[in-house]
């Protein structure tokens, strides 16, 4: 019976040990894409963007800042509706965006 509530104790140790890193990781992000202004999100796009030669995707933006993918896909459909992007799917399907730097820029600016 002992041993049956270690190895209980033991589980649930473990347990916590991997998903609570993994919320608070998920949280973190959340608050740091929070705390960042409408403009500073923009940026962190475009420069991105800058690095892929103009061209992304909500899921790649995300996954590499701290912004949430809705944040993202509203930004770029904002700047698409605007004429700053172009909106295109790929053969795969999936949606990329190719961002016009000029019109950004002197939006942003």
């Amino acid at each position: 019976m002992m041993i049956n509530s270690i190895i209980l104790f033991i589980i649930i140790l473990l347990g916590i040990g991997f998903v609570l890193p993994i919320i608070l990781r998920k949280n973190r992000g959340k608050i740091k894409s929070q705390a960042l202004s409408a403009e500073e999100r923009q940026k962190i796009i475009l420069q991105i963007a800058k690095k892929n030669m103009g061209r992304v995707t909500p899921i790649d933006v995300a996954a590499e800042s701290p912004i949430a993918i809705k944040e993202v896909e509203k930004i770029l459909k904002d700047w698409s509706s605007n004429g700053y992007a172009e909106m295109k799917v790929s053969d795969s399907g999936m949606i990329v965006y190719q961002i016009s730097f000029m019109d950004v820029d002197e939006k942003l600016n």
